[in-house]
């Protein structure tokens, strides 16, 4: 799994690089992949190491994840919801959307 597949699958999803929360995503996602125990403290392993490759700090990788996720939610629920194949009675958290990203590559599925 490259970081340009998960380009893939953030543009299937109707996603635009046009906002830094794009690339944060990506490089959450690419780093959860490679170590899915980073979602479990994602304040401590997982936001820093985004923000110190985007020269930012963790309130705003959190935040622009969050920008995203109420973006795809207010769009279609449905879409996070078959993602998750899992039930997600509400908008995931976060690093909780970051790691239903990273199991799509895991399992080997990247359907949006």
């Amino acid at each position: 799994m490259t970081i340009g597949d998960i380009y893939g699958l953030l543009r299937r999803l109707g996603l635009s690089a046009d906002n830094s929360g794009f690339f944060h995503i990506s490089y959450a996602v690419y780093l959860a992949f490679q170590q899915p125990a980073r979602c479990l403290l994602a304040e401590r392993w997982l936001y820093p190491v985004v923000a110190q490759q985007y020269e930012t700090d963790c309130l705003c990788v959190e935040r622009d994840i969050c920008s995203v996720i109420d973006t795809l939610w207010a769009r279609d629920p449905r879409l996070l919801k078959r993602l998750s194949r899992s039930p997600l009675p509400q908008k995931p958290a976060p690093a909780e959307f970051v790691a239903i990203l990273a199991s799509l590559f895991c399992s080997g599925g990247t359907a949006a």
